[in-house]
């Protein structure tokens, strides 16, 4: 059965339409489907409806005097049976005629108005009804999809009237639900493909303005209204439903000037309306925009690029950390991303070691920069800022940025700049990057309270402790006796490794070794491994007590930097490793000794105590007398250094590149669902002057040897202007 309205017969419809909504639930919405021909499409918006919406809410399908017979001959024998209805105008009043209709015959319920060329999926109603509840004074919701202007998804902005290829309705839908953060964020205005509308709302402002008919724009005015009463429309941001988009007003002229008309009613109104909704498209910290990129990198996946521009073939540590978590990370690859690697121009394949194989893409800087950006939604850097370039080009290439802080050493050590004014910015870069970051990761607790402690801090939502991995693949090597020198083979040595930095006390190492040959008699050697550095560097006072100590003389071989191959030799084949460090982010080396089969004494220090734990032995003090005698147990009782080796090598296997990939992982995930920080444009700035400071110290060099040969010419009246000119 079918009701017409219009004429005498209009008060029997609304009462026939308000008799059948009356055997629903009281609080349960209705959904109106106002409809002009489009036949097909409305055939899958109903089928959608039925199949998908509960057994108890009423669907009411308003035709608007459609010219296509084929609704009227397929939906009049099923109206009023169960809970479909269909109500047939036989003047045709527009979109906005047909939803107030439908506002009217529903009162006092909620109204879900839906476009005849909408599909909607699986528990749609529950989710769009729960956004609609879930504060008091909203008053519309507007879920997700594929053609509905800001609310747009998978590409922002960007309205299509296909879903994304591969995909179907229900697995986007699903894909979304789950990934969702449920933000439900304010939207300027609802979208009017699918809108819940309580009534609370409907009561307080009115309907939809005919001014705004036959349609475009009612929804805008409507929600403008609302917000001026002091409600909210919202998105419902764990649903998407399917939209085919702009199938109404079958002439484009005429739908364009309409358009315009009712956009320029919208702008005499409402003069911020266009400013709002131009903010609400660009901003990138908004909730909107995170609830947009939840969905994107549902649908679509996400990007991560790990900056691997240390890499130089060099293997330091840096270099080991970045390699290791590359592979680490590839290999244990989140299925709904994708990983990139960025190199510097210059590095070889050589230099990746295969990497190259495990991850999507390696790309060079001079490529990167070339790209639309954001080129990438992520990005890690695994090491620290030295400079502000890096830091823009960070920001400039990711939506978001995360940092490893290794430690607080270079920030808090100003023995270790080549000068005050490099230690100077670099702490500033170092404040700023703690300032602008997305996220920072510490490889140890240490670390991260070393960082504190100096006043370096993000919430703590944004940070982790991931440690570092101690199971190395990539670098493996042949061991190798170090050239020309042939004695390391005829005596036993201690092994001290690492840059000559003065945290790493060689100095102090000295003293303990000549504490053991002046107390033990002990036969063998001391050797140094590692890189000399200038700026903190430890030589002048290791000088000092090679001449302190005559006994040192002839027993101490300084090798200066090895190769790795050359490293792993002294490790295999040393008597002890001998780590006196003060200072440590995370302590390695110990645990290279002893996966080489060798034990390795520390100071009980920093990180070192953290991941070595209580099972093994250190030295007590620094006190030369009393760090002796545990390193002497060490090198003369065999058993008591086969437990501290094992009781090292034990503790390694809490520290696998694994277990740090799969933290770091869902670190990234984290991230990824905050809104990214966006100090951007200081950075930017700050980057900016420190390039005009450089061009100023060129010009002014330049002006002070112009003026010594201008003076020599005696031409000072032309200098000073000139230098008058230099300072505009």
């Amino acid at each position: 059965m079918s009701i017409e309205t219009g004429g005498e017969n209009q008060a029997k419809s609304e009462h026939k339409i308000r008799q059948w909504l009356a055997q629903f639930e009281p609080g349960c919405p209705v959904v109106v489907v106002p409809v002009f021909n489009a036949f097909e499409d409305t055939l899958d918006c109903i089928h959608s409806l039925l199949e998908n919406t509960p057994q108890e809410v009423p669907v009411l399908l308003i035709d608007d005097a459609s010219t296509d017979t084929r609704l009227s001959e397929y939906f009049q024998p099923l109206a009023f049976k169960d809970r479909f209805a269909y109500l047939y105008k036989p003047v045709n009043s527009g979109f906005v005629g047909s939803v107030n209709l439908g506002f009217e015959l529903t009162a006092p319920r909620d109204v879900v108005v839906i476009n005849s060329d909408v599909v909607l999926p699986s528990g749609w109603l529950e989710r769009l009804k729960a956004a609609a509840y879930s504060g008091s004074t909203i008053v519309t919701v507007t879920p997700l999809t594929n053609h509905g202007s800001i609310l747009s998804v998978p590409y922002r902005n960007k309205p299509s009237g296909k879903l994304p290829d591969n995909f179907t309705l229900a697995e986007i839908d699903d894909r979304v639900r789950q990934n969702s953060l449920k933000l439900f964020p304010p939207i300027p205005a609802a979208v009017g493909h699918c809108t819940y509308f309580k009534r609370l709302g409907l009561d307080l402002i009115g309907y939809f303005d005919p001014a705004f008919a036959p349609g475009y724009g009612e929804e805008v005015d409507f929600s403008q209204r609302a917000i001026m009463s002091g409600l909210t429309n919202v998105l419902a941001d764990d649903l998407f439903v399917y939209h085919k988009g702009s199938r109404s007003f079958s002439n484009s002229e005429a739908r364009q000037q309409l358009r315009e008309s009712h956009d320029e009613l919208i702008k005499q109104r409402y003069p911020w309306y266009l400013d709002w909704i131009g903010e609400a498209m660009n901003l990138t910290d908004s909730p909107l925009a995170l609830a947009l990129e939840q969905a994107r990198h549902a649908i679509l996946g996400y990007k991560v690029a790990l900056d691997a521009t240390c890499l130089d073939g060099n293997i330091n540590g840096t270099e080991v950390v970045t390699l290791e978590l590359t592979r680490a990370l590839a290999e244990l690859k989140d299925s709904n991303a994708s990983f990139s690697l960025i190199v510097r121009d210059e590095t070889g394949q050589e230099d990746l070691l295969g990497l190259e194989n495990l991850v999507n893409e390696v790309i060079t800087v001079a490529e990167l920069k070339k790209r639309p950006q954001p080129a990438f939604d992520l990005v890690h850097r695994p090491f620290q800022i030295y400079s502000l370039e890096d830091l823009e080009l960070l920001q400039q290439i990711a939506t978001r940025f995360i940092i490893t802080h290794l430690d607080s050493l270079p920030y808090a050590t100003p023995s270790y700049a080549p000068n005050p004014d490099w230690w100077s910015k670099l702490r500033h870069f170092t404040r700023l990057t703690f300032a602008s970051s997305d996220g920072i990761i510490f490889i140890s607790q240490e670390a991260q309270q070393a960082a504190t402690r100096q006043g370096l801090q993000l919430p703590q939502d944004r940070t982790c402790v991931t440690y570092a991995g101690v199971n190395h693949r990539l670098h493996h090597v042949e061991a190798t006796l170090p050239p020309d020198v042939p004695h390391l083979t005829e005596q036993p040595f201690i092994l001290m490794l690492g840059t000559n930095y003065q945290h790493k006390n060689r100095a102090f190492g000295l003293q303990v070794f000549a504490k053991l040959l002046q107390d033990y008699d002990w036969a063998g050697n001391l050797v140094f491994a590692g890189n000399e550095k200038a700026a903190g560097g430890s030589s002048l006072e290791e000088s000092r007590q090679m001449h302190k100590h005559p006994v040192l003389q002839g027993r101490v071989i300084n090798l200066g930097k090895v190769t790795e191959g050359e490293k792993q030799w002294l490790l295999e084949n040393t008597a002890l490793l001998l780590y006196p460090s003060t200072v440590e982010g995370f302590g390695m080396v110990p645990f290279e000794a002893a996966l080489a089969g060798k034990p390795a004494i520390t100071p009980c220090t920093s990180s070192l105590h953290e991941v070595l734990g209580d099972g093994v032995t250190y030295m007590p003090s620094f006190e030369p007398a009393e760090a002796v005698k545990p390193i002497w147990q060490l090198l003369s009782q065999p058993e008591l250094a086969y437990r501290q080796t094992a009781s090292i090598q034990a503790r390694a296997a809490a520290f696998t590149w694994e277990k740090i990939a799969e933290e770091t992982w869902e670190f990234y995930r984290q991230t990824l669902k905050k809104a990214p920080r966006l100090p951007k444009t200081i950075v930017q700035h700050m980057s900016q002057i420190s390039r005009l400071e450089q061009e100023y110290r060129k010009l002014q060099g330049w002006s002070e040897e112009l003026n010594q040969k201008l003076l020599s010419k005696e031409n000072t009246r032309l200098f000073s202007k000139l230098k008058k000119f230099l300072e505009l």
